[in-house]
């Protein structure tokens, strides 16, 4: 078996990191990312290691305890953790690429992190699923569970004010279970996907439940501000399900072929 020169980064549950990062560095390997597919890259020689949020998935604390800055830093210290460990085990660490993989409002956390990653010599590189252009938007379609939820009758007393209403005058709210603070709401409506000059290649992918749909004007408008930025920026579009508006596990196995061709693809330094 030939030897894995990079590995995919993507952190569900903290309490195996370590044991996960170790396994990166015997391998000789490293990435980052956030998302699923583990498997079919697995079996295409990748190694992947699982993150979930501050409050959310698996991880520790409450959604209340979460603000953007701190997603953001639990990137970030993810990143920190896969160069230690490999560190001790080779002496290439510090020149693997390292690549950051994220879906919907990930490939935002992505983004940022990537812009506040310490200088260093290694290719950073990123793999966007289905990216939001903009935090603001993700913010709007989850509060819009509450007026859902009151057109259902389980709101808030009549009178009350939406949960929008209610972040404005700087209360928590909770919407499907999680409490939403100021703080994050104010940390999600700044983000955006802007190019980061230290970012070498993107590797954008659409998910389309119909092969001719066309692509949306916003998202041509993002793609060519990051080839204007100077990154190699390569989009492609996959047929398969919206499994992220779902409670129900889907496979998309168009959208790990792209994946691992784009991961192949992007091995060269």
């Amino acid at each position: 078996m030939s030897k894995v020169a990079r590995a995919i980064l993507s952190v569900s549950d903290k309490t195996g990191l370590t044991e996960l990062a170790r396994a990166l560095g015997r391998a000789g390997v490293e990435m980052l990312a956030s998302g699923g597919t583990a498997r079919a890259l697995a079996a295409a020689g990748v190694a992947v290691l699982q993150m979930d949020r501050l409050g959310c998935g698996d991880s520790a604390g409450d959604s209340g305890d979460a603000d953007w800055a701190t997603w953001v830093q639990d990137v970030l210290d993810a990143c920190a953790l896969a160069r230690e460990r490999l560190a001790e085990l080779t002496a290439d660490a510090d020149t693997l690429p390292l690549w950051l993989w994220g879906l919907r409002s990930g490939c935002l956390l992505a983004v940022e992190a990537a812009a506040h990653l310490p200088q260093a010599s290694a290719p950073l590189n990123l793999l966007l699923w289905q990216p939001v252009l903009q935090g603001k938007t993700v913010l709007q379609q989850f509060l819009r569970l509450d007026s859902v939820a009151s057109r259902l009758g389980k709101a808030a007393p009549a009178g009350s004010l939406s949960a929008q209403h209610r972040l404005a005058a700087g209360e928590t709210v909770l919407v499907a279970g999680y409490e939403i603070t100021p703080v994050l709401a104010r940390g999600m409506e700044l983000a955006r996907l802007q190019p980061q000059p230290r970012v070498r290649r993107v590797h954008w992918l659409d998910i389309r439940t119909q092969a001719d749909a066309p692509v949306a004007p916003a998202t041509l408008q993002a793609l060519q501000a990051w080839t204007q930025a100077g990154v190699s920026t390569q989009f492609a579009t996959v047929v398969g399900p919206a499994f992220w508006q779902t409670t129900e596990i889907e496979d998309a196995p168009a959208l790990q072929e792209a994946t691992c061709r784009a991961i192949v693809e992007g091995m060269s330094p």
